[in-house]
């Protein structure tokens, strides 16, 4: 991939272009040189506000790895897996594809938990881990395990500009329950399944077998 982009010249943008570009990339799923894309992405400035939409055509993809590439792009991004046992639900997919390239997207979104986590908590991460980028109609829901939590800041980038909120809680609106640690667990499984934990596929996967049986207990 990385030799494509260079021979048809798309490592850096045009002269004339004021706005970042957008790659379609079509594969099997398998990109092996998709750590040399993830240093470009963070090394070339030129690159910074270009989009990349992964998207796997069969059912054997490399979730890790197209993950890993979508959230490296700096103006976003998001992995889309043509799976070959539902083809009725491709066309909606490459609509939807082509809806979100035309739109603005929220980028580098990142929160700041004003709270405190306790260190010998396996899973006091939040989860999603990694924040993807969201269009318009999406939805995310994030979860953590963090005591005397009641404020949180969220910071997000949408067309180069940043934008800060932070929302409170009361003591009204709190409460318990083991729903919500089931869905927090559930939250850190997602990731576990889809390759977040780690940048480095085979640090995920050490990750996994040794903390599997924590999480389940």
């Amino acid at each position: 991939l990385y030799a494509v982009l260079h021979r048809y010249s798309l490592l850096t943008p045009l002269p004339s272009s004021k706005y970042g570009r957008q790659f379609i990339i079509l594969s099997d799923g398998h990109i092996h040189d998709f750590q040399s894309i993830l240093v470009l992405l963070e090394n070339q400035s030129t690159m910074r506000q270009d989009r990349i939409f992964t998207c796997s055509i069969g059912n054997v993809a490399n979730k890790h790895g197209l993950k890993q590439l979508a959230n490296g792009a700096r103006g976003g991004g998001l992995t889309i897996v043509f799976d070959s046992n539902y083809r009725s639900k491709w066309k909606t997919k490459v609509l939807n594809l082509l809806e979100q390239i035309r739109q603005p997207c929220v980028t580098s979104i990142s929160i700041d938990w004003h709270g405190n986590p306790d260190e010998q908590q396996k899973f006091n991460m939040q989860a999603p881990k990694i924040i993807r980028s969201l269009f318009n109609g999406m939805r995310l829901n994030v979860y953590r395990f963090i005591q005397n939590c009641h404020k949180a800041t969220l910071t997000a980038t949408i067309d180069g500009q940043e934008f800060v909120t932070t929302v409170f809680s009361s003591s009204t609106t709190m409460t318990k329950g083991r729903i919500l640690h089931c869905l927090t667990a559930r939250a850190i499984i997602d990731d576990y399944e889809n390759g977040m934990l780690h940048v480095d596929e085979r640090e995920n996967e050490l990750m996994k077998v040794q903390y599997k049986q924590d999480l389940i207990d």
